[in-house]
């Protein structure tokens, strides 16, 4: 089966909604659950933020007729809104669960980092991914990602808490020395 990658339009809503509704569904120990469902109004809103400037959503599409929504992972650069943080993009990563180890999740995260190299303000990506996530921090090591820290019991799930890790990567180092 054959996919794509394209960036998120405003009619994506339902079907971007539909996806995420359904990755949080599972309850995986390697996803923070989020509080509540967020309202369509909301996902608009979250879109819009990402359809513009530093910030990005990225899509991988399945070309299957058969199925009513044809979204099978996502990619998210989210900036932070700050000056003096501009240069950053925190990156999330879904795919949906009949799609893992597809290569999905590797040709999304090419797609960003290729993406954010080309952007004129981000040097730096992060990330964070909870410990028990071996296939992903597998992936964004080989990608050249770097553990710089971790959240102790950052993740509580009903039987236990989970460590979350920090990874960054520097790709940009304009004109000062690192």
């Amino acid at each position: 089966m054959t996919h794509s990658i394209r960036r998120i339009t405003e009619t994506d809503a339902i079907y971007f909604e539909s996806f995420m509704a359904s990755m949080f569904a599972e309850n995986l120990p390697t996803l923070v659950p989020r509080g509540t469902t967020p309202s369509p109004e909301q996902v608009k809103a979250y879109i819009l933020r990402h359809i513009t400037g530093n910030n990005a959503v990225f899509l991988a599409e399945t070309h299957n007729p058969a199925m009513d929504n044809n979204i099978v992972g996502s990619i998210a650069l989210t900036c932070f809104g700050r000056p003096q943080l501009d240069h950053v993009a925190m990156l999330g990563l879904n795919v949906a669960a009949d799609f893992r180890g597809q290569g999905i999740g590797r040709a999304l995260l090419q797609h960003a980092l290729q993406w954010a190299k080309q952007s004129s303000t981000i040097e730096r990506l992060e990330l964070e991914v909870i410990e028990n996530n071996a296939s992903a921090i597998h992936l964004y090591e080989q990608l050249g990602f770097q553990r710089e820290g971790t959240k102790r019991l950052a993740v509580k799930k009903p039987e236990r808490y989970f460590d979350m890790h920090i990874y960054g990567l520097v790709f940009n180092k304009r004109s000062f020395n690192i």
